[in-house]
C-alpha cells in the first residue's frame, strides 16, 4: 500500500488475513505485507483523518508504487480516500473501481498516471467529480482497453494534458 498525505493523517489498515494496524502518515508512505499463503484477499482502509490519498507524492518514486500495485485487482469503495498521483500505476490486474462511492472530490486535484499501464482497466469512471483536477498528464498511458466516456468530466482547471491517452 502506498499512500501520501500533506499533514499530519491516521487510518487502519485490515490486510485480509486477520491482521491489522493502525498507521501514521505524514507525507509519502509504503507499507508492505506478507501473507502466509497466496490468495486473493480484501483489504481494508478504515479510520481515515486527514486528508489521506492512494498514490504518491513526487513522480520520483513511482518504483516503490510500481512493485506494489501490480496486485490490485478491484477497489470496492472509496470511503474516505483520495486518489494521488499514480494510484494505479503498473496495475495491470486492476479492473474494476468502486461503483458505490468516488475519490474525495476535495482530494482529487492531480490524476497524473493514475492508470498508467493498467492494461486491464476499462470501468465506468464517468461520475467522478474532477472540477478540482489540474493534471491528466498520461492518466490513461498505455492503458490500452480503457475505452469509457468521460465526457462529462469537468476538466476547466486543467494545467497539464499531455500523453493522456498515449498508447
Amino acid at each position: 500500500i502506498t499512500l501520501y498525505a500533506s499533514k499530519p493523517s491516521t487510518c487502519t489498515i485490515d490486510w485480509g488475513d486477520g491482521k491489522s494496524e493502525q498507521l501514521s502518515v505524514n507525507g509519502q508512505f509504503s507499507k508492505e505485507h506478507n501473507y502466509a499463503a497466496p490468495g486473493e484477499v480484501t483489504i481494508t482502509i478504515s479510520n481515515v483523518t486527514g486528508d489521506l490519498k492512494i498514490g504518491i507524492k513526487d513522480i520520483n518514486d513511482k518504483n516503490i508504487l510500481m512493485k506494489l500495485t501490480k496486485y490490485v485487482q478491484e477497489v470496492k469503495t472509496f470511503g474516505p480516500l483520495g486518489l494521488g498521483t499514480c494510484a494505479f500505476l503498473n496495475a495491470s490486474n486492476f479492473t474494476k473501481v468502486s461503483q458505490v462511492d468516488i475519490p474525495r472530490s476535495d482530494l482529487l486535484t492531480s490524476l497524473n498516471r493514475v492508470f498508467e499501464r493498467a492494461t486491464d482497466f476499462n470501468d465506468d469512471i464517468g461520475n467522478w467529480d474532477t472540477s478540482n483536477v489540474n493534471d491528466l498528464s498520461a492518466a490513461f498511458h498505455r492503458a490500452s482497453k480503457f475505452n469509457q466516456d468521460i465526457g462529462k468530466w469537468d476538466t476547466s482547471k486543467l494545467t497539464r494534458l499531455d500523453s493522456t491517452f498515449r498508447l
